[in-house]
């Protein structure tokens, strides 16, 4: 897959990702978050085929939202 098309696509699964993550970490409840985590791991997977590298990427960005929301 070229860059360009990766980064795009990476940023639309992103938002599809946050977009209803809205409450702070401290007020999520636990199905909140096992939903979050559920997603995270069904978008990383879909990139897995492409390679580690791209899978990799993937999970360091929905990581770090859901390090942020669990911060706040």
């Amino acid at each position: 897959m070229e860059q360009d098309k990766l980064f795009y696509n990476i940023s639309r699964d992103t938002w599809n990702f946050v977009k209803d993550l809205k409450k702070p970490g401290k007020e999520m409840t636990d199905e909140e978050w096992k939903k979050a985590v559920t997603e995270l791991e069904n978008i990383t997977n879909k990139y897995k085929s492409l390679g580690e590298n791209e899978r990799d990427l993937v999970e360091k960005i929905l990581q770090s939202y859901l390090d942020y929301i669990e911060s706040r």
